[in-house]
């Protein structure tokens, strides 16, 4: 078993400063811990950024597969993950891609941001 040290540490919210009292690992871990419990509004907006790349990660990333699609370049992935923030921090409200025969649609729509990967298969006969 690891040598784990929980100490009590005073934990720093990173967006407004606010200290919280902590038990954790490292003095990072309690700043992660502090930002992670922090109401503040950088602190809310980092929160809504976690949850809207990892449901990228689902649609565009390491999890796409898992949902019918093909991960994209990690190139491109990055470039997503940057429009992720600025959609968040509204400057912009709202981003359409298309890549590898999909859309990707990044989005603010006021009160939520979300992420959407359309694939569209159409067959025709004529005869």
């Amino acid at each position: 078993m690891a040598n784990e040290n929980f100490r009590n540490f005073l934990g720093k919210c990173r967006c407004c400063g606010n200290e919280y009292s902590v038990i954790a690992l490292t003095q990072e871990d309690a700043d992660e811990v502090a930002t992670e419990s922090c109401k503040c509004d950088g602190a809310q907006l980092e929160k809504i950024k976690v949850t809207l790349k990892s449901r990228l990660n689902d649609v565009c990333g390491a999890y796409a597969p898992d949902f019918g699609f093909s991960a994209v370049d990690p190139e491109i992935y990055t470039a997503l993950r940057q429009i992720c923030d600025w959609v968040v921090e509204d400057k912009i409200h709202n981003a359409t891609l298309q890549i590898d025969g999909t859309k990707i649609q990044i989005a603010n729509t006021g009160n939520k941001c979300k992420v959407k990967r359309i694939k569209t298969i159409t067959q025709s006969a004529e005869v």
